[in-house]
């Protein structure tokens, strides 16, 4: 579970919309807290709900991928600074490894051909939505509203700051956008393009009532 808020909640925003973790072995857990952070189009990263600490040792979650030597307490909130080597990314799944994407180190599928990426009977995420870049399976975007409403009703295809085209959940206004919690309800999202942007936290009280007493938004 703490892994999954990790995920759920990184700095990475901008990072992991490019790089869903995409290879044939990952869990449907894996799968769900990337089509969660495809909402980020911003050319900042927004404010996000992060585990509060004292030093690094409190950010350690007991996996050699996201232990306190991959993260980073910055002004009290744990910042997670990427993985260290492909041996730390393959413990935490099978065939993974750590490959380097916007300046950020994190745990991909590993590849030969862009054939060995994707999850099998997904539209938005098989092997023509990925490419293998430097033997790490890299996303490379949905390719229509079709692909994403095979994920879940509503979902719609739309082009990020970044130039990539991730699935979100489609709106004509903010309160289409409601998750159901205070940290992810209309008021942290902007309906924009017809689609869903996470505009971040709004305050440590939110996080906690979404996440649990240990959460801040950091700002």
């Amino acid at each position: 579970m703490r892994v999954f808020r990790l995920l759920l909640w990184l700095p990475l925003f901008l990072t992991l919309t490019a790089c869903p973790p995409g290879g044939k072995d990952s869990d449907d857990t894996v799968t769900d807290t990337v089509t969660d952070t495809d909402t980020q189009s911003s050319d900042e990263i927004p404010a996000y709900c992060a585990q509060s600490c004292t030093s690094n040792a409190d950010c350690g979650l007991g996996q050699e991928a996201f232990d306190a030597d991959n993260f980073d307490c910055n002004e009290g909130a744990c910042l997670y600074t990427g993985c260290n080597s492909d041996a730390e990314c393959e413990s935490w799944l099978a065939g993974y490894v750590c490959a380097e994407v916007f300046g950020v180190s994190i745990c991909l599928q590993g590849c030969d051909t862009s054939a060995d990426c994707g999850l099998e009977g997904i539209a938005a995420h098989d092997a023509d939505n990925y490419e293998c870049t430097s033997g790490s399976c890299q996303y490379s975007g949905c390719n229509s509203n079709e692909e994403c409403e095979s994920l879940g009703e509503g979902l719609v295809c739309l082009e990020n700051a970044q130039g990539l085209s991730a699935c979100v959940q489609g709106c004509d206004t903010n309160a289409d956008c409601d998750l159901g919690n205070a940290a992810q309800d209309a008021d942290n999202h902007e309906c924009t393009g017809g689609g869903c942007i996470y505009s971040g936290c709004n305050s440590d009280e939110e996080c906690e009532e979404s996440l649990g007493a240990e959460y801040i938004c950091n700002q």
